[in-house]
């Protein structure tokens, strides 16, 4: 007997469900290098040493979410690095290969212009978050401050 497209795509989804319940995660580190480069564009490198449980074999990701100091939530006008709700973000894939793994330096980009801000000196603040993929969060960083000088 073979499995249809709707019965792989329920099975996936209890999959998802009982991997994002029995998650666990801390981050141990999270630093910055700014004024960085990527494909052309200037940036911050934003790093992250943190562990994962109960998650070998899982599709998983870490995503950057940028707010104001206020905590207001910074918003995307491109439809690039942005979360669903249309906040700041930028986010990668990983899939840990052991029940208990420790990522010592997984890396996300940041281009400055994609924080959309106008000219002048703004104090900022992002957090990092890890979740099973199309699943639930299972860890949060605390935020990381930073000022920002935006030119024309």
């Amino acid at each position: 007997m073979t499995l249809d497209s709707q019965e792989k795509a329920i099975i996936e989804q209890m999959r998802t469900l009982k991997a994002s319940q029995n998650a666990k995660g801390k981050f141990d580190k999270v630093w910055v290098d700014h004024n960085t480069s990527q494909d052309n564009k200037q940036g911050m490198m934003i790093h992250a040493k943190f562990s994962a449980k109960n998650l070998k074999d899982v599709p998983c990701r870490m995503a950057v979410y940028f707010y104001f100091d206020s905590g207001e939530k910074l918003k995307d006008f491109n439809n690039s690095y942005r979360a669903k709700d249309g906040q700041v973000s930028s986010g990668a894939n990983f899939k840990p290969g052991y029940d208990n793994s420790t990522y010592h330096d997984l890396e996300l980009f940041m281009p400055y212009d994609e924080l959309h801000m106008v000219s002048g000196k703004h104090s900022l603040k992002f957090q990092l978050g890890l979740y099973v993929e199309n699943g639930d969060f299972f860890a949060w960083s605390h935020y990381v401050h930073f000022t920002y000088n935006s030119g024309d």
